[in-house]
């Protein structure tokens, strides 16, 4: 990141990609595997869940906060 004064904060080139990517590894091997587990002792079919899942699903910003588990 490059801070520029009086113009504001600048990303690298691809900085978005690579953060998507970290995001995307983090989620696979950190939370579902929690929420997997929780939906199998829920017994809950993931068809169902995904067939009720809003068709908008909401913006989330990026977070390091650890999923309940």
């Amino acid at each position: 990141m490059i801070v520029k004064r009086g113009i504001g904060l600048f990303l690298a080139e691809g900085a978005t990609e690579r953060l998507l990517v970290s995001e995307r590894e983090r989620f696979l091997s950190c939370y579902w595997p929690r929420i997997s587990l929780m939906i199998e002792r829920l017994g809950l079919d993931r068809a169902e869940l995904l067939a009720e899942s809003p068709a908008q699903p909401a913006k989330v910003a990026p977070s390091d906060a650890p999923v309940a588990a």
